[in-house]
């Protein structure tokens, strides 16, 4: 999966972890730590103790896991599972000493500050269940207090606080460590970090200051309460990547933070709003359904008046076949009457193309005897319409030649091929083979001698793509051009060019033939 998706997935299992399904959720959490991905094992570690936060009955279980992966060989996993452990340990630290014990053994390895300076608050914060190894640490840390990074100095002072108020050390002990304590104070005295100064300087007040006044004793009786405080346990966030103030597939929502011009939907209103806010405006006109609903209506009136004028012809037509005879003027009748008929249908039908008007059919009245013989009508003459029609199609043949020609387009210079050019063109019309294109190519011979015997030889074709070559040339004379037909098939990449061989009776020349913009006429 994608990273996005693989976090999703990573949410939504630690958040439906239960009392009943967490060890399974616990086997996938521990394949999910020895994944490639950095990113996504550090999100594995904070998921798992998202569940061990929820159901105190694993913790145990997850504290040995975190414990394993201390030992990593990657920093940044290591450091996580620190972390994590030392939110855990805050809870539960009376009952597992050992674990203290060791992660105060990693300030010799680990080089992450923020998980040395959970290390440090750990050894600061639980000193009573190691009281030798807690200050063995302090002597350590003021060693290298000044490469030590500003949250490890400032763990590094907090400790030292802690060390020196604690009253069950013995007084060798207790004044060893208040030496080591001013040694580090002197060095956090000039230190480029505001915090870091402010918070040796009181320290300083409160511990090593003698203030006789009533201010300053109030202050050395209150310093456990000020500096010993309890401290509340961290809670985990249970919905690392809350979505839900986000408006639904935008993008604030996909990215998880306000976007650049995001408008945040408005809070339920308390009161009832006006009725009169839900009344929209009459605007079918705007839409293209009513629209074509309009273009209907012109059409039907179109065809109505149509049916009119053609009513009228039939009724003219009727009068004029009454004169000539009583039979013809039955079926004119009749002719007008399903001309009509037919008019008013195409009145009421939907509205389509208009069909052109022909001339009335002649009628086959007996002729006057005074009139002069009709002339025979000529038959049609087959080769002749052929001629006639090849005839009307030049202008269209010699333009789309004209196009070809524009756009051709070297397949091979006459330099590289010996005095043989090759030209082609992606031609507009369709191909003999199904899912094939038609490829014109001009044979022009720029040389001084005859080329005899071109063809397609090696092919070297991308994935998918197909070639059907053009017939050979037996020969090409000094001057001449000879056009070709050849048919191909895209392969999977479309722009990959098609690399062939075109080869003559001396001589083999590689080309590359680029599928261009299909020619339209």
């Amino acid at each position: 999966d994608a990273s996005l998706i693989r976090e999703l997935k990573l949410n939504i299992l630690a958040m439906l972890a239960t009392e009943s399904n967490v060890p399974t959720i616990l086997k996938e959490f521990r394949v999910y730590i020895k994944h490639d991905d950095k990113a996504f094992v550090k999100n594995t570690i904070g998921a798992l103790g998202r569940v061990a936060n929820n159901i105190p009955e694993v913790a145990d279980a997850c504290l040995t896991d975190l414990l394993g992966l201390i030992n990593s060989k990657v920093e940044e996993t290591a450091a996580e599972a620190v972390i994590i452990m030392r939110h855990l340990l805050q809870k539960q630290a009376l009952n597992h000493p050992r674990i203290v014990k060791k992660l105060a053994k990693l300030l010799d390895t680990i080089q992450v500050p923020v998980a040395r300076a959970s290390i440090i608050w750990l050894v600061g914060e639980f000193h009573q269940l190691i009281p030798t190894l807690a200050p063995d640490c302090f002597r350590k840390l003021a060693k290298s207090f000044c490469e030590e990074a500003d949250c490890a100095k400032l763990q590094i002072i907090t400790l030292g606080v802690k060390l020196y108020l604690n009253e069950k050390q013995d007084a060798k002990v207790k004044a060893r460590i208040a030496e080591i304590f001013q040694f580090v104070l002197l060095m956090a005295k000039y230190d480029v970090l505001y915090d870091i100064r402010d918070r040796t300087r009181m320290a300083r007040t409160l511990l090593f200051t003698e203030d006789d006044t009533q201010a300053g004793k109030v202050l050395r009786q209150k310093v456990k309460d000020v500096l010993l405080c309890e401290k509340a346990p961290p809670e985990f966030d249970t919905k690392p990547q809350d979505q839900s103030r986000f408006q639904l597939s935008s993008m604030s929502h996909i990215v998880n933070h306000t976007a650049s011009g995001y408008i945040a939907l408005p809070d339920f209103p308390s009161a009832q709003p006006d009725m009169g806010l839900r009344d929209v405006d009459d605007r079918r006109h705007l839409y293209s359904d009513d629209e074509a609903d309009t273009e209907s209506e012109s059409s039907e009136s179109e065809s109505d008046e149509t049916s009119e004028e053609e009513s009228e012809r039939s009724d003219s037509d009727e009068s004029d076949s009454d004169k000539s005879s009583s039979s013809d003027s039955e079926d004119s009748d009749n002719d007008s009457a399903s001309g009509s008929s037919s008019g008013s249908d195409r009145g009421r039908s939907p509205p389509r193309q208009q069909q052109p008007e022909y001339p009335p059919v002649p009628t086959f009245s007996p002729a006057p005897q005074s009139a002069a013989p009709a002339p025979a009508e000529k038959p049609i003459d087959i080769m002749e319409f052929l001629a006639t029609s090849e005839n009307s199609a030049k202008p269209i043949s010699s333009m789309a030649g004209s196009v070809e020609d524009a756009q051709r387009q070297p397949l091979l210079a006459p330099g590289a091929g010996k005095g043989l050019s090759i030209q082609y063109v992606v031609s507009g019309n369709p191909s003999t083979y199904p899912g094939m294109q038609l490829i014109k190519l001009w044979f022009q011979n720029q040389g001084s001698g005859e080329i005899s015997q071109v063809h397609i030889g090696h092919e070297d074709l991308p994935d998918g793509a197909d070639l059907i070559a053009f017939p050979p040339i037996s020969s090409i004379s000094p001057g001449a051009t000879l056009p070709a037909t050849m048919h191909v098939k895209p392969g999977t990449a479309a722009s990959a060019p098609l690399k062939f061989e075109v080869w003559t009776s001396n001589d083999q020349f590689p080309v590359s033939l680029v599928l261009g913009k299909n020619l339209s006429l």
